[in-house]
């Protein structure tokens, strides 16, 4: 560990049950450039740190973030110990003040551990190259820095998947209704023959054949 983050990369592992079951979204591995990159927190896990040389046991949460870049998906885990030392305090200020759990100006912070699954903010991962255990070279991504939600640069976001047409001929299922507020692309029209449900009120002045 340096004097300010403990990287998360690579790790043992706990030990699975016979019947445990895990996330297979998160065994895929996308290696991202070094750059800023929007986040989503989707898992933490809450455990103990057993303590090193440099570091007494004490608590210590697990998070997941979730990163969509044009690249791909990837995902980080980054370990937060909870120790009163000015390194640790640092780390668990910012990934508050990057979530939105604090605000600029505070001066104390409330861990809220539980409130970051889902929370959304701006980070900037490195790349680093470490040597596998059977000797070959590989490259990871760290977690170098979470921006203050109050100070975060622009970031490239992931495209949106390009819009396809249904097939000709295909009509939705029957007592299908689209979402509240669904509107279909510029210029689509339902295959010939449609007619939706009984009772499906069109949205934003759609309504089936024209």
């Amino acid at each position: 560990m340096d004097n300010y983050y403990q990287r998360s990369a690579p790790q043992n592992g706990a030990e699975l049950g016979w019947d445990a079951e895990f996330d297979t979204a998160e065994s895929s591995f996308t290696l991202l450039p070094e750059g800023d990159y929007a986040f989503e927190i989707v898992k933490i896990e809450k455990g103990r740190h057993n303590g090193t040389a440099k570091t007494p046991a004490c608590n210590k949460v697990i998070v997941t973030f979730q990163i969509d870049a044009p690249q791909g998906r990837a995902f980080i885990k980054e370990n937060y110990l909870l120790l009163d030392v000015s390194w640790a305090r640092s780390k668990m200020t910012e990934i508050h003040a990057g979530t939105g759990l604090m605000q600029q100006g505070d001066k104390r912070v409330r861990m809220q551990w539980d409130a970051l699954p889902g929370r959304r903010g701006v980070c900037h991962i490195t790349t680093r190259t470490y040597t596998a255990s059977n000797g070959e070279e590989r490259q990871v991504n760290d977690l170098r820095t979470v921006y203050p939600a109050w100070d975060c640069p622009p970031v490239a976001q992931a495209a949106a998947p390009a819009y396809s047409a249904p097939p000709q001929g295909y009509a939705p299922p029957q007592g299908y209704a689209p979402p509240q507020g669904y509107a279909p692309p510029q210029g689509y029209a339902p295959p010939q023959g449609y007619a939706p449900p009984q009772g499906y009120v069109p949205q934003n002045g759609w309504g089936g054949n024209r």
